[in-house]
């Protein structure tokens, strides 16, 4: 009971930390991905695979960080 407290807290404040920049947790996933291979951007398949969602999520992924907040 105490981990899944400690748990639900914690997301609690992650959710706290994100929603001024207005992204989801998903969104700040791809983000880190995104972030972590500046320097060689990940195609669309390898982000799909790196997030472990199909294709056309991340589709739907980069199109949410693509809008303006």
């Amino acid at each position: 009971q105490l981990v899944l407290h400690i748990a639900g807290e914690s997301r609690r404040r992650w959710l706290a930390d994100l929603e001024p920049y207005g992204l989801s947790p998903h969104l700040a996933r791809a983000l880190g991905v995104v972030a972590r291979h500046a320097d060689d951007p990940p195609r669309l398949a390898d982000l799909a695979e790196r997030l472990r969602i199909t294709p056309r999520s991340a589709t739907e992924v980069v199109d949410g960080l693509a809008r303006p907040i």
